[in-house]
């Protein structure tokens, strides 16, 4: 309220201290000349200043001029006529009556724009909220969709996997009468190869004379048939059409299940396995049995690698490096492997054994050699992992049920693999029934 009158006193005492002749201010006063603006602790040197010094006041309320130019308040406060003090409280009274007014209503309008803001955030969040639940009820609903999928997918794997058990309950069966339907054709011609040369040795008798028995007469036991070569032979072949009729329903089923776990992609190298630590546990599972060749194969031939390369459902491991090196050591390494993969495609094509060939060194994955659309698979063994355990690690890995060959010519792999119930073939055996020449 006295504003104006202390800005007018320091302007007044700033002019005099610039004048000519200099008219010195108020001592309090000479600190604040050089203030742009007047802070609260300056305002009150000012008016001690005012009321202090009765000349510098006068000198201050002639520059003012009048009322007019300063308002009641200030006017009074520098002139100072009769009755000043009290008409100043009033007026001050009333001022801080009209400020305190002003303030409410700021509050208030303040208040009422607050309220404004709840009550809009309010609406917004009840809306917020209605649209929450309204997707929590879809996702629910598309939950329990799903869930009742999963039972009924769960309920129809559960029946495909009894179905495929069943089916190789029938394909062990099958195997066997083949087995031994194979080994009575081979002990009948054994027998018939002993008796020709006795028989051809001699002379051929003459046919007995026809006797007519009596009638009621006793005609002794009858005659035993002969034995039929070629309905034995036929017998073993419907039996080996049923097991590969088995094996192929075995392989729908199991497509049926999902992909494997290992599905390989075209043109991208085979992941890396994950090995068990050494000296892990295998997993409990029931002992392999190797596939017994049939009477007069002979273990190491073409014919017994033609056979066990034919069997249904058999996996071949093929010691990859262990062959190239041998076939072909005058190639780059990468060659070697693009060769050896290509003859396993023919001999996988051929024959529809499985192949899985696994070669040393995790650093030429990113050469690893095209493979066709073909069940044949490339690995390469992690690193500081032999090629040897990533092999018979994937035997472990296969079902008790499924036949395995492991292709290798290093000592302790076929050893290993023999124990563990595969059979065994040389580098050679596996070249010889791949068709490879050079």
């Amino acid at each position: 309220m006295l504003g104006p009158a202390l800005e007018l006193a320091v302007a007044v005492a700033r002019a005099g201290a610039d004048g000519d002749p200099p008219v010195q201010p108020p001592r309090t006063l000479r600190p604040i000349l050089g203030f742009s603006r007047l802070p609260a602790s300056a305002r009150q040197v000012v008016r001690r200043a005012l009321d202090q010094d009765d000349a510098f006041r006068g000198r201050v309320a002639a520059a003012a001029g009048g009322e007019d130019s300063l308002g009641r308040a200030s006017w009074l406060f520098l002139a100072r006529p009769q009755g000043w003090e009290l008409e100043l409280d009033q007026l001050s009274t009333a001022a801080a009556e009209a400020s305190s007014a002003g303030a409410e209503a700021r509050e208030e309008r303040s208040a009422q724009r607050r309220l404004r803001g709840a009550e809009e955030a309010a609406r917004r969040a009840e809306e917020q909220l209605a649209r929450s639940r309204a997707e929590a009820a879809a996702a629910n609903a598309a939950l329990a969709v799903e869930r009742q999928g999963r039972r009924q997918a769960e309920i129809e794997r559960d029946a495909l996997q009894r179905r495929v058990a069943s089916l190789e309950r029938e394909r062990d069966a099958a195997h066997r009468r083949a087995a031994a339907a194979r080994t009575e054709l081979q002990r009948l011609a054994d027998e018939i190869r002993e008796q020709q040369p006795a028989a051809r040795a001699q002379p051929e008798p003459e046919p007995p004379p026809v006797e007519v028995a009596p009638a009621g007469a006793d005609s002794g036991p009858p005659a035993q048939p002969p034995v039929r070569l070629d309905q034995v032979r036929s017998a073993v072949e419907d039996a080996a059409a049923a097991a590969a009729r088995l094996g192929a329903a075995l392989g729908a089923a199991a497509a049926a299940l999902g992909p494997p776990a290992e599905e390989k992609v075209s043109g991208a190298p085979e992941p890396r396995l994950e090995l068990r630590r050494a000296g892990a546990a295998s997993p409990p599972q029931e002992d392999r049995l190797p596939l017994v060749l049939p009477p007069g194969l002979l273990e190491g031939s073409t014919e017994a690698a033609e056979f066990l390369v034919r069997a249904p459902g058999i996996l071949v491991l093929v010691d990859g490096y262990n062959a190239t090196l041998r076939r072909w050591p005058e190639h780059p390494i990468a060659e070697q492997r693009q060769r050896l993969v290509q003859a396993l495609v023919g001999l996988s094509a051929r024959s529809g054994c499985e192949v899985h060939v696994v070669f040393d060194g995790a650093g030429d994955l990113a050469r690893a050699p095209a493979v066709p659309r073909a069940r044949v698979r490339v690995t390469f063994s992690p690193a500081g992992v032999e090629a040897d355990d990533v092999i018979l690690d994937l035997l472990d890995q296969a079902p008790a049920h499924r036949p395995v060959a492991v292709a290798s010519d290093d000592r302790r792999v076929r050893g290993q693999a023999a124990a563990r119930g595969a059979n065994t073939l040389s580098q050679e055996q596996l070249f010889a029934v791949s068709a490879v020449d050079t």
